[in-house]
Protein backbone atom coordinates (compact mmCIF):
# COMPACT_ATOMS: atom_id res chain seq x y z
CA UNK A 1 0.00 0.00 0.00
CA UNK A 2 0.92 3.80 -0.53
CA UNK A 3 1.56 6.00 1.88
CA UNK A 4 -1.20 6.87 4.57
CA UNK A 5 -0.24 10.14 6.29
CA UNK A 6 -3.18 12.56 6.47
CA UNK A 7 -3.01 15.71 3.99
CA UNK A 8 -1.66 18.92 5.78
CA UNK A 9 -2.03 22.68 4.23
CA UNK A 10 -1.17 26.04 5.10
CA UNK A 11 -1.51 27.59 1.96
CA UNK A 12 2.08 29.15 1.94
CA UNK A 13 3.56 30.83 -1.27
CA UNK A 14 7.21 29.69 -0.74
CA UNK A 15 6.70 26.48 -2.15
CA UNK A 16 8.27 23.36 -0.52
CA UNK A 17 9.89 20.46 -1.67
CA UNK A 18 10.93 17.30 0.14
CA UNK A 19 12.59 15.59 -3.15
CA UNK A 20 12.53 12.08 -2.77
CA UNK A 21 10.76 9.31 -5.44
CA UNK A 22 9.58 6.57 -4.20
CA UNK A 23 6.41 5.20 -6.43
CA UNK A 24 3.56 3.10 -4.96
CA UNK A 25 3.06 -0.61 -6.54
CA UNK A 26 0.79 -1.70 -8.77
CA UNK A 27 -1.85 -3.88 -9.65
CA UNK A 28 -1.24 -7.25 -11.93
CA UNK A 29 -2.48 -9.18 -14.70
CA UNK A 30 -5.45 -11.73 -14.67
CA UNK A 31 -5.72 -14.85 -16.53
CA UNK A 32 -9.28 -14.97 -15.40
CA UNK A 33 -9.05 -15.46 -11.45
CA UNK A 34 -11.63 -14.96 -8.73
CA UNK A 35 -10.53 -12.77 -6.01
CA UNK A 36 -12.39 -12.11 -2.62
CA UNK A 37 -10.80 -8.32 -2.00
CA UNK A 38 -10.09 -5.22 -3.84
CA UNK A 39 -7.15 -3.04 -4.24
CA UNK A 40 -6.69 1.01 -4.42
CA UNK A 41 -4.49 3.29 -6.52
CA UNK A 42 -1.23 2.01 -4.76
CA UNK A 43 -1.92 -1.53 -4.48
CA UNK A 44 0.66 -3.70 -3.23
CA UNK A 45 0.97 -7.31 -1.69
CA UNK A 46 -1.71 -9.33 -2.67
CA UNK A 47 -3.71 -12.10 -1.52
CA UNK A 48 -5.88 -14.01 -3.85
CA UNK A 49 -7.90 -17.29 -3.47
CA UNK A 50 -7.93 -18.18 -7.31
CA UNK A 51 -10.45 -20.01 -9.39
CA UNK A 52 -12.45 -19.32 -12.96
CA UNK A 53 -14.50 -16.55 -12.76
CA UNK A 54 -17.55 -17.44 -14.62
CA UNK A 55 -18.62 -13.38 -15.59
CA UNK A 56 -18.18 -9.97 -14.56
CA UNK A 57 -21.92 -10.60 -12.44
CA UNK A 58 -19.78 -13.25 -10.41
CA UNK A 59 -16.61 -11.44 -10.19
CA UNK A 60 -18.54 -7.82 -8.66
CA UNK A 61 -20.02 -10.09 -6.20
CA UNK A 62 -16.91 -11.83 -4.67
CA UNK A 63 -15.59 -8.55 -4.48
CA UNK A 64 -16.37 -6.24 -0.98
CA UNK A 65 -18.52 -3.44 -1.28
CA UNK A 66 -16.34 -0.20 -0.70
CA UNK A 67 -13.36 -1.81 -0.16
CA UNK A 68 -10.94 -0.05 -2.40
CA UNK A 69 -8.23 0.65 0.32
CA UNK A 70 -7.57 -3.77 0.86
CA UNK A 71 -4.68 -4.87 0.07
CA UNK A 72 -4.92 -8.04 -3.28
CA UNK A 73 -1.79 -10.23 -4.39
CA UNK A 74 -0.86 -12.13 -7.22
CA UNK A 75 -0.92 -15.55 -8.40
CA UNK A 76 0.66 -17.01 -11.58
CA UNK A 77 -1.07 -18.01 -14.66
CA UNK A 78 0.29 -20.20 -17.64
CA UNK A 79 1.53 -17.17 -19.27
CA UNK A 80 3.26 -16.31 -16.24
CA UNK A 81 0.93 -13.02 -15.60
CA UNK A 82 -1.01 -12.34 -12.84
CA UNK A 83 -4.57 -10.89 -11.73
CA UNK A 84 -7.26 -9.16 -9.52
CA UNK A 85 -10.46 -8.17 -9.73
CA UNK A 86 -10.99 -3.96 -8.30
CA UNK A 87 -14.72 -3.16 -7.89
CA UNK A 88 -17.53 -2.47 -5.39
CA UNK A 89 -20.46 -4.80 -7.49
CA UNK A 90 -22.07 -3.15 -9.84
CA UNK A 91 -23.53 -4.77 -12.65
CA UNK A 92 -21.49 -3.74 -15.88
CA UNK A 93 -24.39 -5.06 -17.77
CA UNK A 94 -22.80 -8.72 -17.50
CA UNK A 95 -19.62 -7.73 -19.11
CA UNK A 96 -15.98 -8.95 -17.63
CA UNK A 97 -13.65 -5.71 -17.85
CA UNK A 98 -10.20 -6.06 -17.85
CA UNK A 99 -7.59 -2.41 -17.65
CA UNK A 100 -4.10 -3.00 -18.74
CA UNK A 101 -2.04 0.06 -17.08
CA UNK A 102 0.96 1.27 -15.75
CA UNK A 103 1.24 2.25 -12.16
CA UNK A 104 2.59 5.45 -12.89
CA UNK A 105 0.49 6.53 -15.70
CA UNK A 106 -1.44 9.51 -14.82
CA UNK A 107 -3.40 8.25 -18.09
CA UNK A 108 -4.46 5.48 -16.29
CA UNK A 109 -4.94 6.52 -12.76
CA UNK A 110 -7.77 8.55 -14.33
CA UNK A 111 -9.63 5.73 -15.79
CA UNK A 112 -9.56 3.99 -12.18
CA UNK A 113 -10.72 7.23 -10.67
CA UNK A 114 -13.94 6.59 -13.04
CA UNK A 115 -14.22 3.15 -12.52
CA UNK A 116 -13.70 3.57 -8.67
CA UNK A 117 -16.08 6.77 -8.67
CA UNK A 118 -18.91 4.57 -10.55
CA UNK A 119 -18.02 1.24 -8.37
CA UNK A 120 -17.19 -1.02 -11.86
CA UNK A 121 -15.30 -4.48 -11.43
CA UNK A 122 -12.61 -4.89 -13.03
CA UNK A 123 -9.34 -6.89 -13.64
CA UNK A 124 -6.36 -4.61 -13.50
CA UNK A 125 -2.95 -5.96 -15.52
CA UNK A 126 0.11 -4.37 -14.41
CA UNK A 127 1.94 -4.30 -18.08
CA UNK A 128 5.53 -5.39 -18.41
CA UNK A 129 6.76 -1.48 -20.24
CA UNK A 130 9.97 -3.09 -21.65
CA UNK A 131 8.45 -5.89 -23.27
CA UNK A 132 4.53 -5.24 -23.12
CA UNK A 133 4.26 -9.06 -22.98
CA UNK A 134 0.82 -8.77 -21.53
CA UNK A 135 -0.68 -7.27 -24.48
CA UNK A 136 0.16 -9.83 -26.55
CA UNK A 137 -3.04 -11.47 -27.45
CA UNK A 138 -4.71 -7.93 -28.19
CA UNK A 139 -4.51 -6.58 -31.62
CA UNK A 140 -1.03 -5.58 -33.13
CA UNK A 141 -1.83 -2.06 -33.94
CA UNK A 142 -2.16 -0.53 -30.38
CA UNK A 143 0.55 -0.56 -28.19
CA UNK A 144 -0.06 2.10 -25.37
CA UNK A 145 -1.83 1.89 -21.97
CA UNK A 146 -4.91 2.87 -20.65
CA UNK A 147 -6.49 -0.31 -22.41
CA UNK A 148 -9.83 -1.21 -21.50
CA UNK A 149 -10.97 -4.29 -22.90
CA UNK A 150 -14.92 -5.89 -21.99
CA UNK A 151 -16.52 -9.63 -23.07
CA UNK A 152 -19.80 -10.35 -22.59
CA UNK A 153 -19.72 -14.79 -22.60
CA UNK A 154 -17.63 -16.12 -24.86
CA UNK A 155 -18.80 -14.29 -28.15
CA UNK A 156 -18.07 -10.91 -28.24
CA UNK A 157 -15.57 -8.73 -26.57
CA UNK A 158 -14.48 -4.97 -27.47
CA UNK A 159 -11.51 -2.77 -26.60
CA UNK A 160 -11.22 1.01 -25.95
CA UNK A 161 -7.93 2.23 -26.15
CA UNK A 162 -6.33 5.67 -24.61
CA UNK A 163 -8.53 7.13 -21.62
CA UNK A 164 -11.04 9.54 -23.35
CA UNK A 165 -12.70 7.19 -24.91
CA UNK A 166 -12.35 4.55 -22.29
CA UNK A 167 -13.69 7.17 -19.65
CA UNK A 168 -16.38 7.64 -22.50
CA UNK A 169 -17.17 4.14 -22.56
CA UNK A 170 -17.60 3.86 -19.01
CA UNK A 171 -19.73 7.24 -18.59
CA UNK A 172 -22.00 5.63 -21.36
CA UNK A 173 -22.78 2.46 -19.76
CA UNK A 174 -23.07 4.09 -16.53
CA UNK A 175 -26.17 6.27 -18.41
CA UNK A 176 -27.88 2.85 -19.27
CA UNK A 177 -28.50 2.23 -16.12
CA UNK A 178 -31.14 3.99 -13.60
CA UNK A 179 -29.12 2.93 -10.24
CA UNK A 180 -26.31 4.64 -11.42
CA UNK A 181 -25.04 8.72 -10.24
CA UNK A 182 -24.94 11.50 -12.77
CA UNK A 183 -21.65 13.01 -13.77
CA UNK A 184 -21.72 16.24 -15.53
CA UNK A 185 -18.72 16.57 -18.20
CA UNK A 186 -16.92 19.39 -17.31
CA UNK A 187 -14.59 19.98 -20.36
CA UNK A 188 -12.29 22.33 -19.67
CA UNK A 189 -11.08 21.06 -16.44
CA UNK A 190 -10.78 17.67 -18.38
CA UNK A 191 -8.42 19.13 -20.59
CA UNK A 192 -6.87 20.39 -17.59
CA UNK A 193 -6.14 17.33 -16.30
CA UNK A 194 -4.70 15.81 -19.66
CA UNK A 195 -3.14 18.58 -21.50
CA UNK A 196 -2.05 20.44 -18.89
CA UNK A 197 -1.32 18.59 -15.61
CA UNK A 198 -1.19 15.10 -16.21
CA UNK A 199 1.99 15.78 -18.66
CA UNK A 200 3.90 17.70 -16.17
CA UNK A 201 3.97 14.21 -13.49
CA UNK A 202 7.31 12.55 -15.40
CA UNK A 203 9.18 15.29 -15.38
CA UNK A 204 8.61 16.60 -11.11
CA UNK A 205 9.25 12.27 -10.51
CA UNK A 206 11.69 11.77 -13.00
CA UNK A 207 13.97 14.72 -13.63
CA UNK A 208 17.36 13.13 -12.86
CA UNK A 209 18.14 9.43 -13.48
CA UNK A 210 18.68 8.56 -9.79
CA UNK A 211 15.19 9.46 -9.05
CA UNK A 212 13.63 7.79 -11.83
CA UNK A 213 15.41 4.67 -10.41
CA UNK A 214 13.74 5.43 -7.03
CA UNK A 215 10.82 5.65 -8.71
CA UNK A 216 10.95 2.32 -10.96
CA UNK A 217 12.15 0.59 -7.44
CA UNK A 218 8.28 -0.33 -7.09
CA UNK A 219 8.77 -3.00 -9.36
CA UNK A 220 10.46 -5.27 -6.84
CA UNK A 221 7.36 -5.56 -4.78
CA UNK A 222 5.68 -7.85 -7.87
CA UNK A 223 5.51 -11.52 -7.72
CA UNK A 224 4.36 -12.05 -11.34
CA UNK A 225 7.80 -10.57 -12.45
CA UNK A 226 11.14 -12.56 -11.94
CA UNK A 227 14.23 -10.97 -10.06
CA UNK A 228 15.99 -10.58 -13.45
CA UNK A 229 13.05 -8.66 -14.85
CA UNK A 230 12.57 -6.84 -11.91
CA UNK A 231 16.15 -5.62 -12.08
CA UNK A 232 15.72 -5.17 -16.09
CA UNK A 233 12.19 -2.96 -15.74
CA UNK A 234 13.81 -0.66 -12.98
CA UNK A 235 16.68 -0.18 -14.59
CA UNK A 236 16.22 0.22 -18.38
CA UNK A 237 13.02 1.68 -17.15
CA UNK A 238 14.56 4.52 -15.11
CA UNK A 239 16.54 5.83 -18.41
CA UNK A 240 13.39 5.59 -20.36
CA UNK A 241 11.46 7.40 -17.70
CA UNK A 242 14.45 9.80 -17.31
CA UNK A 243 14.49 10.41 -21.36
CA UNK A 244 10.95 10.86 -21.62
CA UNK A 245 11.06 13.47 -19.07
CA UNK A 246 13.60 15.35 -20.37
CA UNK A 247 12.13 15.15 -23.84
CA UNK A 248 9.09 16.29 -21.84
CA UNK A 249 10.37 19.76 -20.28
CA UNK A 250 12.12 20.62 -24.02
CA UNK A 251 8.96 20.22 -25.81
CA UNK A 252 7.41 22.75 -22.85
CA UNK A 253 10.36 24.71 -22.41
CA UNK A 254 10.45 24.44 -18.89
CA UNK A 255 13.31 24.88 -16.67
CA UNK A 256 12.16 24.59 -13.09
CA UNK A 257 9.77 21.43 -13.24
CA UNK A 258 8.43 21.73 -9.89
CA UNK A 259 7.84 25.45 -10.26
CA UNK A 260 5.83 24.62 -13.88
CA UNK A 261 3.81 22.01 -11.56
CA UNK A 262 2.85 24.70 -8.69
CA UNK A 263 1.96 27.66 -11.65
CA UNK A 264 -0.47 25.07 -13.03
CA UNK A 265 -1.88 23.55 -10.06
CA UNK A 266 -2.34 27.34 -9.60
CA UNK A 267 -5.32 27.82 -11.76
CA UNK A 268 -6.85 24.78 -10.04
CA UNK A 269 -6.48 26.05 -6.46
CA UNK A 270 -7.75 29.62 -7.68
CA UNK A 271 -11.12 27.55 -9.21
CA UNK A 272 -11.61 26.30 -5.86
CA UNK A 273 -11.95 29.15 -4.50
CA UNK A 274 -15.31 29.72 -5.58
CA UNK A 275 -16.42 25.81 -5.06
CA UNK A 276 -15.87 25.12 -0.96
CA UNK A 277 -17.23 21.87 -1.22
CA UNK A 278 -17.47 19.24 -3.89
CA UNK A 279 -21.84 18.76 -3.59
CA UNK A 280 -21.47 17.30 -7.48
CA UNK A 281 -18.64 15.24 -8.88
CA UNK A 282 -17.74 16.07 -12.76
CA UNK A 283 -15.69 14.28 -15.01
CA UNK A 284 -12.75 17.16 -14.52
CA UNK A 285 -13.14 16.35 -10.76
CA UNK A 286 -12.60 12.76 -11.60
CA UNK A 287 -9.83 13.41 -14.20
CA UNK A 288 -7.72 16.01 -11.83
CA UNK A 289 -8.19 13.46 -9.13
CA UNK A 290 -6.92 10.66 -10.87
CA UNK A 291 -3.73 12.35 -11.56
CA UNK A 292 -2.78 13.33 -8.40
CA UNK A 293 -4.32 10.43 -7.23
CA UNK A 294 -1.06 8.85 -8.82
CA UNK A 295 1.72 10.48 -6.64
CA UNK A 296 0.15 9.41 -3.51
CA UNK A 297 3.10 8.25 -1.47
CA UNK A 298 5.25 10.16 -2.91
CA UNK A 299 6.88 13.78 -1.60
CA UNK A 300 5.45 16.00 -4.84
CA UNK A 301 1.94 14.67 -3.17
CA UNK A 302 3.00 16.32 0.01
CA UNK A 303 4.40 19.22 -1.37
CA UNK A 304 1.15 19.77 -3.23
CA UNK A 305 -1.02 19.59 -0.04
CA UNK A 306 1.01 21.96 2.05
CA UNK A 307 1.02 24.54 -0.55
CA UNK A 308 -2.50 24.46 -1.82
CA UNK A 309 -4.96 24.61 0.90
CA UNK A 310 -8.15 24.42 -1.23
CA UNK A 311 -6.63 21.75 -3.40
CA UNK A 312 -6.28 19.75 -0.18
CA UNK A 313 -9.75 20.16 1.09
CA UNK A 314 -10.83 19.09 -2.09
CA UNK A 315 -8.76 16.26 -2.32
CA UNK A 316 -10.29 14.79 1.10
CA UNK A 317 -13.47 15.29 -0.49
CA UNK A 318 -12.51 13.74 -3.24
CA UNK A 319 -11.10 10.75 -1.45
CA UNK A 320 -13.99 9.84 0.55
CA UNK A 321 -16.08 9.86 -2.54
CA UNK A 322 -14.32 7.80 -5.01
CA UNK A 323 -11.98 5.83 -2.90
CA UNK A 324 -14.36 5.72 0.55
CA UNK A 325 -11.13 6.62 2.48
Amino acid sequence: MGCSRTLTSFGQKNYQCSYRCLYPTSTTRPRFIQVQSAVSFSTGTSILRAGPVPSAHSASACCRRHSFSSTTSSSSSSSGNTGTVVGAGTDTEKEDVTLYQYAICPFCNIVKSVLHYHKVPYHAVEVNPLTKGELNDLPKDYRKVPILTTASGSESSSQYNGSEDIVDYILRLQQQQSTSVSVPDDPEWVSYARDDLAPLLYPNICSTWSRAHETMGYIHSKDEFTTLQKYSIQWVGSLAMYMAASKIKKKREITDERQALFDTLQQWEDHLETRPEVEQVTVGDLSIYGVLRGLHGLPVHSDIATNFANVAKWYKQMEEKVDGQ
